[in-house]
């Protein structure tokens, strides 16, 4: 599985404190957030990259600003490997992030803190400059509930059956007419998202279409497809796993 290797650093903070995480492919800037310096996410935030002129933002209205809840970390992590995230608007805490590198054969399918200096400075107390004491950090303690975060989901999904239709939901409605564009579809110009996402689990059973994915699997892939190890997880992060394979949702 691909991941990223990253360095995260409080900016203007004395003593220092940084984080160094590995995060799997696939995950979106709200994932990432969640793993960020350990902040309780109650607050607006959003990631900048100045280089390319984007921001992702938590709480956006403009449309050349991207969602962080839509938006994977993939898209943007190959084209930049400095951006910064700002958390709390009115605390304003500013951290640089580094992509320090890719890694292609990550064994895990969850995020994991690798060193650390410094503890978490206490929130809502005004900033960088307004804190005395920090709050320690357990990296056995934060290693485990990163895995705990998908260990539970999986659980909770294994009686439930997720449809393609929950799957398609996912996605933004372009990203929709890319999935019936690679599969040669037509007549859905004029749908509206629900009626894109109906008509892509019609057509994406067609035998046709099935025919083109099962003529590429061999005969120990198809056993795996047919038996009860093999299933879906999207796990809270919009991270599509397949056990005991992984992929991207997008």
């Amino acid at each position: 599985m691909k991941a990223y290797q990253l360095k995260i650093k409080l900016r203007e903070a004395s003593p220092v404190i940084w984080r160094k995480v590995t995060v799997p492919a696939g995950i979106t800037f709200e994932g990432l957030k969640n793993i960020v310096m350990g902040w309780s996410g109650e607050h607006l935030y959003c990631f900048e990259f100045p280089c390319l002129g984007i921001s992702i933002e938590d709480d956006f209205e403009e449309q050349e600003i991207f969602s962080v809840k839509e938006t994977t970390i993939d898209r943007f992590l190959t084209l930049e490997k400095e951006f910064e995230y700002i958390y709390d608007f009115g605390d304003n805490w500013e951290h640089s992030i580094i992509v320090e590198k890719e890694i292609e054969d990550y064994a895990k399918n969850y995020a994991e803190v690798l060193q650390y200096k410094g503890g978490n400075p206490p929130e809502d107390c005004g900033g960088v400059g307004c804190y005395r004491s920090t709050e320690p950090y357990d990296l056995e303690e934060i290693n485990e509930e990163l895995r705990e975060i998908v260990l539970n989901f999986r659980k909770n999904s294994e009686n439930n059956d997720i449809t393609l239709h929950e799957i398609l939901s996912q996605f933004k409605k372009n990203d929709l007419v890319e999935i019936a564009k690679i599969h040669r579809l037509h007549g859905y110009s004029q749908y509206r998202k629900e009626e894109m996402i109906d008509f892509l689990c019609r057509e994406l059973f067609d035998v046709n279409v099935m025919r083109r994915y099962f003529s590429f699997l061999n005969e120990d892939e198809l056993k795996l497809l047919d038996s009860d190890e093999s299933q879906i997880y999207i796990t809270p992060d919009n991270y599509l796993y397949k056990q005991p394979f992984a992929g991207l949702d997008s």
